[in-house]
């Protein structure tokens, strides 16, 4: 199960020290320091926007989550690494399950995991280094061996994929980073090499084109090209390329076998699989995010214009559009609109059921969508209006504040009153990874334990929650009496030195 707040409505946004492994050959991990390296204030402000002022406990978690922000490492444990902060430039690739990344700082290219010991791949990386989905293998352009190499971070060796000169940007990287493909200019053709078969190639076409996406068999792909603000989308299939799309949008989401993809932005919402001659449009609406049961992940970055699925299909996708919200059952239904015209707040899918929260005056809504058939029934009906509610991840409790600023639970066909809460600030905020709801009391802020109930004062002298910066939305963030703004990072408190 999956959920999360829709970005537009009652969407509360949360949320030094030089490189010592300069001379450490390849595939030698750097020396660690300690999982909170103390530093004085002027050294941790080197280069960086963030200062830790609060360490987090740390937890046994066997594969950790990362999470790189203004040049620090946090992990899902509580730990954290900082040694990247007396870098001008940090670049950050995800695998697919952000246990693992390349780590592009300045031109030095390294790879990490929970254990947060960095291992340097290269010293002279071109552009940045691309994480393989699965987390194995990192792809990048070496500036020092004059090519395009794949790093094996198990064997910590290194493999030549061509000496070709190859922006990482127009290189597609397949999902279980076997294939690899890219317009070779040595041999002046767009070709898909197997590096794990002496990067046997086959040719694609003579045409220069920039790779979106290749599959797991590395017998499918996708291709663009740009042409001022339009784009034109190839797909090669069957030993053939062929132009599906040209248009204004820019941004895909396909399968790991490149058999189906959704071409999505301002022009509207286009699909096209490998069955069909063109893309054909489904929505005439500017859109703006797509979600799915199974997380989606940049091919190159963790915000990209280009989004595997792991999936071979891509159905049972929520849509949010510029007026409404919708939901795609598959391509041989009708889209169904989701809230008519109230905004959904809190969504789930679970197993072949979507679920989704609303408020509407005095009642919040559950809709459910199974078998692409819309249900929509009363879930909650209280006898005053609410000011503010939050969810859970799926949507198993809700918590919510009446006009009289006291907090309640749903949960199991019950209302329990947890007290009241601030009349400044009545945010209320679920985070994921703690499990915790947070509010603010009388210039305090409190965490609820979803699992235990436990009310829990987390930090004092808070005056509101935090409603700018995404990257920090899937944590909670505040704002101090001083002005000081923080975030709790896995267990850390943060200061964003400068206030973003």
């Amino acid at each position: 199960m999956s959920k999360k707040k829709r970005n537009r409505i009652r969407f509360f946004l949360v949320l030094g020290i030089a490189l010592l492994f300069v001379g450490i050959p390849v595939g030698f991990s750097a020396s660690y320091k300690a999982k909170h390296k103390k530093t004085t204030s002027e050294e941790s402000n080197i280069n960086s926007s963030i200062t830790i002022v609060e360490a987090a406990t740390i937890k046994d978690i066997s594969e950790p989550k990362l999470f790189v922000s203004d040049k620090t490492v946090f992990c899902e444990n509580g730990a954290v690494y900082e040694d990247f902060n007396a870098c001008t430039n940090v670049y950050v690739s995800y695998s697919y399950d952000r246990t693992k990344a390349a780590v592009t700082a300045d031109d030095m290219l390294y790879y990490i995991d929970g254990n947060l010991r960095p291992v340097r791949v290269t010293r002279k990386c071109k552009s940045y280094g691309m994480m393989g989905k699965n987390g194995r293998y990192i792809l990048y352009y070496d500036e020092v061996e004059h090519g395009l190499y794949r790093f094996d971070t198990y064997s910590q060796k290194k493999t030549n994929v061509t000496y070709s000169y190859s922006w990482i940007e127009e290189v597609a990287f397949s999902f279980n980073s076997r294939y690899v493909s890219s317009y070779d200019f040595a041999v002046k053709n767009l070709v898909i090499s197997d590096t794990d078969d002496n990067n046997r190639h086959k040719i694609v076409s003579g045409q220069e084109l920039e790779g979106v996406a290749v599959s797991v068999e590395g017998d499918q792909a996708f291709y663009r090209y740009s042409d001022g603000n339009y784009k034109t989308l190839y797909s090669y299939h069957d030993g053939e390329l062929s132009n599906v799309y040209y248009g204004k949008n820019y941004r895909y989401v396909f399968t790991k076998d490149c058999s189906e993809i959704f071409i999505y932005g301002v022009d509207g919402l286009w699909y096209y699989n490998t069955s069909m001659e063109k893309a054909v449009k489904i929505l005439d609406e500017n859109v703006e995010k797509l979600h799915f049961a199974k997380e989606i992940s940049g091919t190159h970055a963790p915000i990209a214009d280009r989004q595997y699925i792991d999936s071979d299909t891509l159905n049972c996708c929520f849509i949010e559009a510029e007026n409404y919200c919708y939901y795609y059952t598959d391509a041989n239904r009708k889209l169904i609109t989701v809230g008519d015209k109230n905004y959904v707040d809190y969504y789930s899918f679970d197993g072949d059921s979507f679920n989704y929260l609303l408020q509407n005056y005095n009642h919040i809504y559950k809709g459910r969508i199974y078998n692409g058939h819309l249900e929509e029934d009363l879930y909650v009906e209280i006898e005053y209006p609410i000011r503010s509610y939050a969810a859970n991840d799926d949507l198993s409790i809700i918590w919510f504040v009446d006009r009289d600023y006291g907090l309640h639970r749903y949960k199991d066909n019950y209302i329990e009153d947890l007290g009241r809460i601030s009349e400044s600030d009545y945010t209320l905020k679920y985070v994921s990874s703690d499990r915790k709801l947070y509010y603010f009391d009388d210039d305090i802020l409190f965490s609820v334990d979803e699992d235990t109930d436990e009310i829990k004062k987390e930090y004092d002298n808070c005056v509101r929650t935090s409603t700018t910066n995404l990257k920090y939305n899937d944590f909670i963030r505040f704002t101090t009496k001083s002005g000081d703004s923080l975030v709790e990072i896995y267990g850390n408190i943060v200061k964003l030195n400068d206030r973003k």
